[in-house]
C-alpha cells in the first residue's frame, strides 16, 4: 500500500512539473524575454561585466588566449526551449527522489538526491558554424544530423565536450568566410550516465528496463557527452570568436 502511494505521489509530481512555476523559472539574467510561455527567441549581445567575463572564463579555461580572440558573446533566451529543458531536469531529481524511497533500485552515491544539480552540466561545449547555428537556436538540437562532423563512436546522439579546446577545432566550429567561428556554450542533463558505443541508438540499461539517460568517452572522468533526448540540452551561451595568426 505505501509503494502504491508513493507512486501516486510520484506521478503526481510529474504531471506537475510542467506547471510548477518554480521549476519554469527564467533564469534571472534573461532581460528580453520574460514571460516562460513566450514564443519569442531572442539572442542578447551580452556587454562587458561579471556575466560575459563569466562566460569568456570558461571559454578560455581550456584554449590559449593568444590563439584566440572572442568577438562577441550572446545569451539565448528560448523560453520554449528552456521550459522543455526545466521539466526535464526536474524529473531526473524526482525520479532520484523516486528511487531513495524504493520505487526503483537507486545507486548509493544517488540515494536520497531529489534536486537536479548533480546531473546538470554548466556548461559543455558544442561547436558548430553559421549555416546552422541560428537552427539550434531557434529550435533546439538535432539528432538527425548525428556523425556529420564526428561520426558516431560513443552513441548516435547530439555530441558535448567537457573542454572549449576540443569543440574549438576547426573540424566542429568551422570557420566562415569572415574566419568567425561559432561555439555554444550549453546547460545539459546528463543524468546517468555510461560508456557510449558506436553507433548505438540508445544508451544501455541501467537497471528494471530503465536505460542510462546520456553515454559518455570515459565513464570515471568524461571529456564527451551524449544525449539521445533533444529537451535534455539549451543552448545558454553563443560565443562568436577567431583563430589568431602567431
Amino acid at each position: 500500500k505505501e509503494a502504491e502511494q508513493a507512486k501516486q505521489a510520484l506521478q503526481r509530481t510529474l504531471e506537475q512539473a510542467s506547471c510548477d512555476s518554480n521549476v519554469l523559472r527564467l533564469p534571472s539574467t534573461w532581460s528580453a524575454v520574460r514571460d516562460p510561455y513566450s514564443l519569442l527567441v531572442e539572442k542578447v549581445l551580452v556587454a562587458d561585466g561579471p556575466e560575459r567575463r563569466e562566460v569568456e572564463a570558461a571559454f578560455l579555461r581550456t584554449l590559449d588566449p593568444r590563439s584566440f580572440n572572442v568577438v562577441d558573446v550572446h545569451r539565448v533566451e528560448n523560453a520554449s526551449m528552456w521550459r522543455c529543458f526545466a521539466v526535464k531536469r526536474h524529473c531526473m531529481g524526482v525520479r532520484e527522489k523516486a528511487d531513495a524511497v524504493g520505487l526503483v533500485s537507486s545507486s548509493p552515491s544517488s540515494a536520497g538526491t531529489a534536486s537536479f544539480e548533480p546531473f546538470e552540466r554548466r556548461w559543455l561545449f558544442h561547436g558548430t558554424n553559421e549555416a546552422v547555428v541560428d537552427a539550434i537556436i531557434q529550435q533546439g538540437f538535432n539528432r538527425s544530423f548525428t556523425g556529420t562532423n564526428v561520426g558516431a563512436k560513443y552513441g548516435k546522439g547530439v555530441y558535448f565536450a567537457r573542454d572549449a579546446e576540443y569543440s574549438a577545432d576547426k573540424q566542429y566550429s568551422r570557420p566562415g568566410a569572415d574566419g568567425v567561428k561559432y561555439m555554444l556554450l550549453c546547460r545539459v542533463a546528463v543524468g546517468h550516465y555510461c560508456k557510449g558505443e558506436e553507433d548505438a541508438l540508445t544508451p544501455a540499461v541501467r537497471h528494471d528496463h530503465v536505460r542510462c539517460d546520456s553515454t559518455c568517452d570515459k565513464v570515471d572522468n568524461p571529456s564527451i557527452f551524449v544525449t539521445y533526448h533533444d529537451s535534455q540540452a539549451y543552448p545558454e551561451y553563443l560565443v562568436r570568436f577567431r583563430a589568431t595568426t602567431r
